[in-house]
């Protein structure tokens, strides 16, 4: 698959794909872009390497704030990519949302659920203070 001109995922040292922390056990991508149907499995792509590649990994942070179009095929990839991370145990951020992207994950209903969480007590899952 050939990566979309529309999506760029680099890590915040400017070098492709993932920055690794080992001592925070943290990775960082950084999105600029468009997040739509052309360019998600781009994404749901770069996600599943760094879990498939850092077992050690405690925290996967997506700062989202040069994401300049979102619709709904990129909200489904970004609650897949939520699935997949409290599946390795990973806890997920998205850093810098933007007011537009806050926005439209608050009229999808999935704020909570992608920003909060998890929390095994509540019968959503997620949304915890």
């Amino acid at each position: 698959m050939t990566p979309s001109p529309h999506l760029r995922i680099t890590s915040d040292t400017g070098t492709e794909a993932v920055v690794h922390d080992p001592a925070a056990r943290t990775v960082t991508l950084l999105l600029e872009g468009e997040l739509d149907y052309e360019t998600t499995p781009d994404l749901e792509a770069a996600v599943r390497d760094v879990l498939a590649t850092r077992p050690d990994m405690r925290e996967l942070r997506l700062d989202c704030g040069r994401i300049g179009f979102c619709d709904t095929v990129g909200l489904a990839g970004l609650l897949s990519i939520r699935r997949g991370a409290d599946s390795a145990g990973v806890t997920l951020a998205l850093d810098n949302r933007t007011r537009t992207l806050d926005r439209l994950l608050e009229i999808s209903g999935i704020l909570r659920h992608l920003t909060g969480p998890l929390d095994l007590e509540s019968p959503a899952g997620y949304g915890g203070p």
